[in-house]
């Protein structure tokens, strides 16, 4: 009886063992630049090119038959999208297509009244973003297909939209606008009397920022407050020759402790990124008479961060 009654549980579970197996591989699913896979597009199974992969998506380039070339821009695909990935179960097999239905309170319009120039807002990395329609193609299947840029972008960063994923304006702001006004919202000390010790200070923090970039990328800083403490003796090295002042100082030089709270925006090629920071730092002169100041404990360190796209 006892094996009779094993028996009868057999089939159901290898069908779950199966069924374990094979979500474990869709989850493994890989892909890496430049591998080409199969998506439905526009009604129509499509060629495209991975650009990258995230853990549950990918960034494509897609064909274009009757220009023999890839799209300028990139689309936004989940790997359940996606034909021909790497360890794919089943990667022949049509996979549906995700809908996307705009809500109850986006516009209706057609997207044969949608052309060139027009401001949107498009979802093609899984939000809602501003974006201006900057080309249009039809499709094999007669469907159109919209190139977007997106505001504050550059143009290397244009993806492709299909006409389920454009919608008219609602008030959105951009990702780069938004940490633009609340850079903005921070605010800025004024200037500090010159030769003062507060312009000193400010200057040598200032400095330890400005030596990491360059004439074409440079770093700035922005000070939104400030505080010199009282005065104290320069900490005594320990047993391992450490000060908690820091190096370069000599005994009974006077130290100050300063409390600053700042911004440091790095430029780069894409985007400028904007670190919001509270820290601490000991000044002093050191054995060759000329002021530096040690970063020490008891700041918050980076608070925020906040990315700002270029536009060219």
């Amino acid at each position: 009886m006892k094996t009779r009654s094993a028996l009868r549980w057999l089939p159901v579970t290898l069908v779950g063992l199966t069924l374990c197996a094979a979500f474990g591989s869709q989850a493994n699913a890989q892909g890496k630049k430049g591998d080409i896979v199969q998506i439905d597009w526009g009604g129509q199974r499509t060629k495209a090119r991975i650009e990258h992969c995230a853990s549950d998506s990918c960034d494509l380039y897609l064909w274009d038959a009757a220009a023999a070339r890839w799209s300028d821009g990139t689309l936004w695909k989940s790997k359940s999208e996606i034909r021909g990935l790497k360890g794919q179960v089943n990667e022949g097999a049509a996979a549906p297509p995700v809908e996307r239905t705009p809500s109850s309170h986006q516009s209706a319009k057609p997207s044969a009244m949608y052309k060139v120039g027009d401001k949107i807002e498009s979802q093609v990395t899984g939000r809602w973003q501003p974006g201006t329609i900057v080309s249009v193609q039809r499709g094999g299947d007669g469907q159109l297909n919209f190139l977007v840029n997106h505001d504050g972008e550059a143009s290397t960063w244009d993806r492709w939209a299909s006409a389920a994923q454009i919608r008219a304006r609602t008030g959105l702001i951009s990702e780069t606008a938004k940490a633009h006004n609340e850079l903005a919202a921070l605010g800025a000390l004024k200037a500090p009397k010159a030769g003062s010790l507060d312009q000193t200070f400010q200057d040598l923090i200032r400095q330890r920022y400005e030596s990491q970039g360059n004439k074409g990328f440079p770093v700035t800083v922005v000070f939104q407050g400030f505080a010199v403490g009282r005065t104290h003796p320069y900490a005594q090295p320990d047993v391992h020759g450490e000060s908690a002042d820091g190096p370069g100082g000599r005994p009974n030089t006077l130290v100050y402790p300063v409390s600053a709270q700042y911004t440091h925006r790095h430029s780069f090629r894409d985007a400028f990124l904007s670190y919001q920071s509270d820290e601490r730092y000991s000044c002093f002169k050191n054995s060759f008479e000329k002021w530096e100041c040690n970063a020490a404990s008891g700041g918050r360190g980076t608070i925020r961060q906040f990315r700002e796209e270029r536009d060219r």
